[in-house]
């Protein structure tokens, strides 16, 4: 139980620096949009359903600057989903401030709260998340159900 307690906390674990790809790695489409990804720990399935929608990909990892984004071409910016606490990537929130009104970005989960933190929001851990409460989906492409995940940032 001590070494439990004794465990930092998840802010002040580097986990998106472990999660995050190193160097770039393109999933390539001929003629799709580009989409370049700044990986925060994303998911699998997330860049297999930008695959299956003809996006030609590009994943950089989440320390990447705005000028080596903007070199790549990307007709937007994608911020992907990870662990951890948000205010803690201070070089993504600066980067993605640099990008604002540049090229069009969108996130998700732990990207969206990179986009409002970089826009000037506050975020906060909520006391008891929203763990356990995933809703079952049905993705009318494939005519198949799934579940979505919730996490507590």
């Amino acid at each position: 139980m001590r070494r439990t307690i004794a465990q930092p906390g998840i802010s002040e674990c580097k986990v998106v620096d472990q999660l995050s790809t190193k160097k770039y790695k393109r999933i390539k489409s001929i003629d799709g949009p580009g989409i370049t990804v700044i990986d925060c720990g994303i998911k699998n399935i997330i860049l297999e359903k930008l695959k299956s929608r003809n996006a030609d990909v590009l994943i950089v990892p989440f320390n990447s600057t705005s000028s080596d984004i903007l070199n790549t071409g990307p007709d937007a910016v994608l911020i992907s989903n990870g662990p951890g606490d948000p205010s803690t990537l201070k070089h993504t929130i600066s980067t993605v401030r640099e990008l604002t009104g540049k090229i069009p970005l969108f996130g998700i989960c732990l990207g969206h709260q990179i986009i409002s933190l970089a826009l000037g929001a506050k975020t906060y851990k909520l006391k008891f998340g929203h763990r356990g409460t995933n809703h079952p989906v049905v993705d009318c492409d494939i005519g198949r159900e799934i579940h979505s995940q919730k996490n507590c940032f």
